[in-house]
C-alpha cells in the first residue's frame, strides 16, 4: 500500500555558512519573486531547512512539503496525488480540463510524429 508521500524527494537548503535569506530581503524582491514564481523559503545566517519534495502531476512544478504550511495542501482525486496551488486554483475555474503534465507531453509528441 502506498501512501501519499510514495516517492517524495528531499529538499535541503543550509545557510550555516552564509548569510541566509531573510524576511527583509523577501519583502525587497518580492515583484521578482512573483514574477518568476518562485516560492522563497527563509532560511536565516547559520541555519538549515530539510523537508520533502514532490512534483506536481499536473504542470511538473516542485511542491515543497513544507510542515509550517498552514492551509491545506492541494490533492487532486483523478491523479490521486499533490499538486501545486498554482494547478490547484485552476482546476476550480470552469471549463477546466483535467491533464497531467505526461499528457501533455505526449499530445505535444503525437503533434510533432504528425507532422513528419
Amino acid at each position: 500500500m502506498s501512501s501519499k508521500l510514495t516517492n517524495q524527494g528531499e529538499l535541503l537548503i543550509d545557510h550555516t555558512n552564509s548569510p541566509g535569506i531573510s524576511p527583509e530581503w523577501v519583502k525587497e524582491n518580492r515583484h521578482h519573486l512573483m514574477a518568476s514564481g518562485a516560492t522563497p523559503v527563509i532560511v536565516g545566517k547559520g541555519k538549515k531547512f530539510e523537508t520533502g519534495l514532490k512534483n506536481c502531476t499536473h504542470c511538473g512544478a516542485d511542491v515543497i512539503m513544507n510542515p509550517m504550511r498552514q492551509r491545506e495542501r492541494e490533492w487532486c482525486r483523478v491523479c490521486d496525488a499533490y499538486i501545486c496551488d498554482n494547478c490547484g486554483l485552476l482546476r476550480k475555474l470552469s471549463g477546466y480540463q483535467h491533464m497531467t503534465v505526461q499528457q501533455v507531453m505526449e499530445n505535444i509528441f503525437n503533434r510533432y510524429q504528425r507532422s513528419f
